[in-house]
């Protein structure tokens, strides 16, 4: 957590990012924008400086797991641009 971070503790405030994200792409905004929405909730309440979360962009799109996620979704937007007309 960041020195200027909302809560201290784990707790179900962690959940807020991923409702954030849901209640946007219920509403119909593009994916993209939803999860620009959750990524800043989640900035904002743990307290991260940009450099600290570039830091853990990074190492987070450095596993494997996160290789596989960043494909699927880049797909999903290879696959929209694809379908339209």
């Amino acid at each position: 957590m960041g020195s200027y971070a909302l809560i201290e503790n784990p707790s179900l405030w962690a959940l807020l990012p991923l409702l954030v994200y849901l209640i946007l792409v219920f509403l119909g905004y593009k994916t993209i924008t939803a999860v620009l929405g959750g990524v800043a909730v989640g900035f904002v309440l743990t307290g991260q400086t940009p450099a600290t979360f570039a830091t853990l962009l990074t190492a987070a799109l450095g596993s494997f797991l996160g290789k596989i996620g960043l494909i699927i979704m880049l797909g999903s937007g290879l696959g929209m641009v694809m379908t339209r007309e």
